[in-house]
């Protein structure tokens, strides 16, 4: 091999050229070192983040600052980037760019070294130590994916229904009924059928009562006030005199207030129907409010019923008609001691 003399003579010239880069002195190249800058929280609807001079504290170990890159050696959650961090020289900037659409409240560690050009003759050392950060991910209102919040896309119309400040998309409840939007559906129902969904209705079952007034379950049967069909819950009125059992004091008009019947807590006779709806609470044929009740099987009334108002008035222990009998047996035992007297 005609050749082998000269390649070996080029080999010794590389490798003597190699062992003295950096080494001016004969010292071996000491290793570079940087320090990673802040990272403020972004969102996928920046667009393209820059960091300019993020790097801090940047040395190659030897007083020397030119001919130096960065290597990123590892990036954990690489599915949040679209384009990967990076880190330039010599502005020492960060630049990365977050994925559309992804969700905030994550993060990203990013691993990288610095590398200079002195080479690793004589035992030097290239490379920095490895440095590691973390990118924060915030999230940004963008329905349609695009990277572009929503409130800046040309693409959304943003809507404020209830013009409270905050779009229908990031409003939790969007006509401000003291009702969530998911409680009312999202937009997916529509209890009275008048096109409007209940989320944007402020009388979602077209009762005459506010939403914001039926915020409760009156009778407990799992769907809301606000979305019971008319006639079925809060809007009825039991006592027929027009004003709905939720705002009348007196749901069954026997004279006697609904507080003082329990609200709709207590059933006396055990008949389903709570004393504060009960016209006759217990169930002994004389109507709460004196007014007889009419047998369904004879037809007859009963005689009316005594109020003392003390629920359960009419039952075979009344305090009232004790302490009338009392009074009265005492003024007939003073007559009959008068006339004793007399008669002597």
């Amino acid at each position: 091999m005609k050749n082998s003399p000269t390649l070996f003579r080029a080999t010794l010239v590389a490798t003597a050229v190699a062992a003295s880069i950096g080494t001016a002195n004969g010292t071996p190249n000491n290793p570079p070192t940087f320090q990673a800058g802040v990272v403020p929280t972004a969102t996928p609807c920046d667009g393209l983040i820059e960091i300019p001079g993020w790097a801090q504290n940047v040395s190659d170990g030897d007083g020397e600052t030119s001919g130096m890159n960065f290597r990123i050696t590892h990036v954990s959650n690489p599915e949040l980037f679209v384009q990967y961090p990076f880190v330039s020289w010599p502005s020492l900037t960060l630049s990365y760019r977050l994925m559309p659409g992804i969700e905030g409240h994550q993060s990203a560690h990013v691993t990288a070294v610095l590398i200079d050009s002195s080479g690793t003759g004589q035992g030097g050392s290239d490379t920095s130590d490895p440095v590691t950060w973390e990118i924060p991910v915030g999230a940004c209102v963008d329905v349609d994916g695009d990277g572009i919040d929503d409130a800046v896309d040309p693409d959304i119309t943003v809507i404020d229904s209830d013009g409270d400040g905050m779009h229908d998309n990031v409003d939790p409840d969007d006509d401000n009924d003291s009702l969530s939007d998911v409680d009312e559906g999202n937009g997916t129902i529509d209890t009275d059928g008048d096109g409007i969904p209940d989320s944007l209705d402020l009388d979602s079952d077209n009762d005459g009562i506010p939403d914001a007034d039926e915020t409760g379950d009156a009778d407990n049967d799992g769907i809301p006030d606000s979305q019971e069909p008319e006639g079925t819950d809060v809007s009825t009125d039991t006592d027929g005199d027009g004003i709905p059992d939720d705002t009348d004091p007196d749901d069954d008009n026997d004279g006697l207030t609904d507080e003082e019947e329990g609200n709709g807590e207590v059933d006396t006779d055990g008949d389903g129907i709570p004393d504060s709806r009960d016209p006759d609470s217990n169930n002994d044929g004389i109507g709460d409010n004196e007014n007889p009740i009419v047998d369904p099987q004879t037809g007859t009334d009963t005689a009316g019923e005594v109020l003392t108002g003390l629920r359960g008035s009419g039952s075979a222990f009344d305090p009232f008609l004790i302490l009338l009998a009392t009074v009265t047996g005492g003024g007939l035992f003073r007559r009959k001691q008068l006339r004793s007297r007399n008669a002597k």
